[in-house]
């Protein structure tokens, strides 16, 4: 069996799509594949892969949810500075 697809989601930005597939293979079992794509200044799309496999699925799942949460912990913080700043400058 090749590899197969499972599942597949796509999301675009604004300078980017990405695509996030679950894949399946005999020898690899289930892993999944991170995808971005975006077009260079010639018109072409270049993209870049992460491969993720089951054994380090749920570290990768762990790490991310830790990036993800201190990006949002700084955000608010910004947003929090940004206010500050417009009712100082009133």
């Amino acid at each position: 069996m090749d590899n197969q697809t499972i599942y597949t989601e796509q999301l675009r930005g604004k300078y980017s799509s990405y695509f996030v597939d679950l894949k399946s293979s005999d020898k690899a079992g289930y892993y999944l594949v991170l995808t971005q794509s975006k077009k260079d200044k010639e018109g072409n799309f270049q993209s870049d892969r992460i491969r993720v496999f089951a054994d380090e699925i749920g570290s990768f799942a762990g790490a991310f949810e830790r990036a993800l949460n201190s990006f949002q912990d700084h955000q608010q913080k910004a947003g929090a500075s940004e206010e500050q700043l417009k009712t100082k400058g009133s």
